[in-house]
């Protein structure tokens, strides 16, 4: 969330589809979505 609203607040479409690219999206997916998930597990 904190990256979602950190993109949507850049002015620069550079820093935001670097940040869109590298943190948010996987572009190597071959499903049409293409969004990068990850699990977070509490021990």
């Amino acid at each position: 969330m904190f990256l979602i609203a950190l993109r949507d607040s850049m002015d620069s479409e550079q820093q935001k589809d670097f940040i869109n690219n590298n943190y948010l999206t996987n572009i190597c997916s071959e499903f049409p979505d293409k969004i990068k998930l990850k699990q977070v597990t509490k021990d």
